[in-house]
């Protein structure tokens, strides 16, 4: 059985939840579970240093070959559409947006961190 694809898109900041989906990677693959995560991401020149850092935890948290940082991506589409599971883990709700919306409109399953949360 190959892996499972959980993806997420957002802007390199602290409030889109790129440490939290790491970590629940990690703890995926402690428990066992075949899976792999993708993050697609803009990064501004500015953002640069947030970028290390979330490369650094991918490091801290021995994941390198099992979670690929992407820039933006032609194939969005297509790559939101194969992922077994969408995630928006953004700190606010306002952030919502359209990674979501586009996510609903292609069928995989799906989640956020408000329902995480409830």
């Amino acid at each position: 059985m190959g892996k499972g694809l959980l993806t997420l898109r957002g802007c390199i900041t602290p409030l889109t939840g790129q440490q939290n989906f790491i970590h629940l990677v990690a703890k995926l693959k402690l428990h066992g579970l075949p899976v792999r995560g993708r993050i697609i991401r803009g990064s501004s020149p500015c953002k640069q240093h947030c970028l290390g850092k979330l490369r650094q935890y991918v490091c801290d948290e021995s994941l390198e070959s099992e979670i690929n940082l992407t820039g933006r991506r032609a194939e969005l589409k297509h790559i939101l559409a194969i992922s077994n599971l969408v995630l928006s883990l953004s700190n606010q709700a306002e952030s919502f947006g359209r990674t979501t919306l586009k996510a609903l409109s292609l069928g995989p399953p799906r989640t956020s961190a408000m329902a995480m949360a409830a």
